[in-house]
C-alpha cells in the first residue's frame, strides 16, 4: 500500500522526469519550419546566420540580396530531395517494425538515402561556392579565418544524437 509520503515522492519524480523530457525536446534545434504549402521554410536560424554573416563580413546590400537569392535557390533545389529522404526514412522505419525485416530491402533503402544525401551535399557545396563568388578577397579571407578559429558551424561539432539514430 502506498502511503501519502510515497505517493508524493512518486509524483515529484514524475514531474521532474516530465520536465526534463520536455526540456530536451523543445529547444527548437530539430524542429522544421513549414510554410503555408507545407514546404520547409528557412526559419529564424537561417535569418540569424545571414545577419551574423552580414555584420562579420560587412556585406553590402547587393551582396546580401545576392546571397539570399543563392540560399533560396539552393533550398528550392533540395526541397524534393529532402521530401524523398523523409519518405525513405519512413520506409526504413516501417521495414524495421516488421516481425522479420528484410536485410536486402533495408540495404536498398539505405543506399538510396545515401545517394540523396550526396545530392543534397552537392547542392550545398555549389551554393557555398556561389556565395564565395559574391565576396571580395578580404571578405573570403575573413570568412576562412573565422571558420578555422571557431571550427565547423561556429564551434559546434556537427549534428549528433537524434539525427545519428534516425539514419
Amino acid at each position: 500500500m502506498l502511503t501519502p509520503r510515497k505517493t508524493l515522492l512518486i509524483l515529484a519524480a514524475l514531474a521532474i522526469l516530465t520536465s526534463v523530457a520536455m526540456a530536451q525536446s523543445g529547444n527548437g534545434r530539430h524542429k522544421r519550419f513549414l510554410d503555408r504549402d507545407g514546404d520547409m521554410d528557412r526559419g529564424p536560424r537561417h535569418e540569424m546566420r545571414l545577419e551574423r554573416m552580414t555584420a562579420h563580413l560587412e556585406l553590402s546590400e547587393a551582396q546580401v540580396t545576392a546571397i539570399e537569392a543563392i540560399h533560396e535557390q539552393a533550398a528550392a533545389d533540395g526541397r524534393d530531395l529532402r521530401k524523398d529522404l523523409a519518405r525513405l526514412r519512413n520506409e526504413k522505419q516501417g521495414e524495421m517494425l516488421k516481425d522479420e525485416p528484410s536485410e536486402k530491402v533495408l540495404a536498398g533503402i539505405i543506399e538510396s538515402m545515401g545517394d540523396l544525401r550526396t545530392e543534397l551535399q552537392t547542392i550545398r557545396m555549389k551554393a557555398r561556392l556561389e556565395v564565395r563568388e559574391q565576396l571580395t578577397e578580404e571578405q573570403r579571407d575573413k570568412m576562412m579565418t573565422k571558420g578555422e578559429r571557431h571550427g565547423r558551424r561556429g564551434g559546434r561539432q556537427g549534428r549528433q544524437g537524434r539525427r545519428c539514430l534516425q539514419g
